[in-house]
């Protein structure tokens, strides 16, 4: 059994949390924010069949049980197109999102 329950000791070497992480701030750099900053909006990513059921899925998400199994997105089609993959995503987020 164990006795030891204090969150601490469920680290897996002293100081883990500190090792891999990196604080960013707009004072770090601020080219992140303008980068950073969507120009893309929902009007953009005008899809007559999918929009409906992101909508559906963003009211399962706000109202519902908390969360929306989304599957079936077409990445084959976005192979060797990383930003065209990216886009996409965005678009579905910008869908789903506020």
């Amino acid at each position: 059994m164990c006795t030891n329950l204090q969150p601490q000791s469920w680290l897996a070497w002293p100081g883990c949390c500190h090792t891999f992480r990196t604080m960013m701030s707009h004072s770090t750099d601020p080219c992140l924010v303008q980068c950073t900053t969507p120009q893309l909006t929902k009007e953009d990513y005008a899809w007559p069949t999918l929009s409906p059921k992101l909508v559906g899925f963003a009211k399962e998400v706000s109202q519902g049980r908390g969360f929306q199994l989304f599957k079936g997105f077409p990445v084959q089609h976005y192979k060797g197109d990383r930003l065209g993959l990216v886009l996409a995503y965005w678009g579905v987020a910008l869908h789903i999102g506020r």
